[in-house]
């Protein structure tokens, strides 16, 4: 509820900064009319995504229907089980969200030079980022390991 809540302000922050406060944006509706096609293509490359999140969110539901049948302890350990595991990736998931960006521009600016090279700050930081979340999560407790 509250990242409902906080995704509708962060919208509305936008919208009114950006009417309001920012004079190269003008937002008009007049003569909008939606594609077809380019709807089509939004859908095609989200559709990978929209797949990853569904069988995520379908596997802890039935995953948790399996628990109950055992525990609501069970449950529980699951659900701290999976905090623990976003925890771990979250690194990892940042990182990728901070390279799409800078590789897209490049490609956009067809300098396939800078696509292809890898920042040299960005020597392999996935497995540093894991073995660093692993290590604090198994100082938390040794049976962890």
């Amino acid at each position: 509820m509250a990242t409902v809540i906080g995704q509708f302000c962060g919208a509305g922050a936008a919208i009114f900064f950006n009417l309001k406060k920012n004079p190269d944006i003008q937002i008009s509706f007049r003569g909008f009319r939606p594609s077809g096609e380019a709807i089509r293509r939004i859908y095609v490359v989200g559709l990978p995504s929209i797949a990853m999140q569904c069988v995520g969110s379908v596997m802890t539901f039935f995953m948790n229907q399996i628990l109950m049948a055992f525990s609501a302890t069970a449950v529980a350990v699951f659900g701290a089980y999976f905090k623990i595991q976003s925890f771990v990736f979250m690194p990892i998931f940042g990182l990728n969200n901070g390279m799409v960006p800078i590789i897209s521009y490049n490609y956009g600016a067809r300098d396939p030079r800078r696509v292809k090279k890898r920042p040299s700050s960005w020597p392999s930081p996935t497995p540093s980022a894991s073995c660093s979340s692993a290590s604090v999560c198994s100082s938390l407790h040794p049976a962890c390991c």
